[in-house]
């Protein structure tokens, strides 16, 4: 999604509002016109006479907004979301539901996102799917979290990792099934990058956030995995088992 498109998909009480809460003083660079009311009226060459800072963070937003504006994406809020606010629902496009989300519910919105990124990929060369035991009560306790958390970074030698648990559903063969999903964020390995420094191209050092997911169906005893190779979707899977399950079903964790 471009910058002027993102610009031209919202409402001017919409990008009032967008700009207000995301701390940018449009100043005299906002432009009111009249009609049935007072309009506000953004475009791009006014955004880059903030600075390229200001830019960034909006096409960003853009970017954001863009990928969960379609189908896909409006059913990963559905699936996220279903009762959502009715000020959520009552949008007259599904770019302003996503920006709602974004301004108002940042938090949802990358959940939402996350089961955009499991969904996108399911059934995929990413993807894998075992079969445990059924209605699993899935621990949730900070203790849990944190040791799943400290099992990855020790695994991988990663100093930074995120783990993310959320309730979702799925509309599949016209029944809607209820899942856990755990989004499993790393720091990856240090990689180089090209930019331009000035007028000068260097090599600047950059670590990667490397990013998979799992979901449980308790009602069928389905784990699916999604992660770039089938040696991280079967660690996935065993830290999954020996991390949520152990406590009551100490067997699973080494099947």
């Amino acid at each position: 999604m471009t910058l002027a498109d993102f610009l031209r998909s919202f409402s001017s009480e919409e990008l009032a509002e967008y700009f207000q809460k995301r701390g940018i003083d449009l100043g005299e660079h906002m432009v009111w016109s009249e009609g049935s009311g007072r309009r506000v009226s953004v475009s791009p060459s006014m955004l880059d006479k903030l600075g390229p800072g200001v830019v960034q963070r909006v096409l960003q937003d853009a970017e954001r907004v863009g990928h969960m504006a379609d189908d896909a994406g409006q059913a990963a809020i559905d699936a996220v979301a279903p009762y959502a606010e009715e000020s959520a629902r009552s949008h007259r496009s599904s770019h302003a539901r996503c920006l709602w989300f974004l301004l108002h519910r940042p938090t949802l919105f990358e959940r939402c996102e996350e089961v955009r990124f499991t969904d996108d990929r399911r059934l995929g060369h990413q993807w894998d799917s075992f079969i445990t035991d059924k209605g699993i009560e899935i621990l949730r306790t900070a203790k849990v979290v944190e040791g799943l958390r400290k099992a990855i970074a020790d695994h991988f030698d990663s100093k930074r990792t995120m783990v993310e648990i959320c309730d979702r559903t799925r509309l599949e063969d016209e029944s809607t099934k209820r899942l856990i999903q755990i989004a499993i964020y790393r720091e990856g390995r240090a990689e180089l990058r090209r930019q331009f420094t000035g007028d000068q191209l260097e090599h600047v050092p950059t670590k990667p956030v490397v990013a998979a997911s799992l979901t449980y169906e308790p009602d069928i005893g389905v784990i699916e995995v999604v992660a770039r190779t089938k040696v991280h979707r079967l660690s996935w899977r065993i830290w999954y088992l020996n991390t949520f399950f152990s406590s009551r079903y100490p067997a699973n964790a080494s099947s």
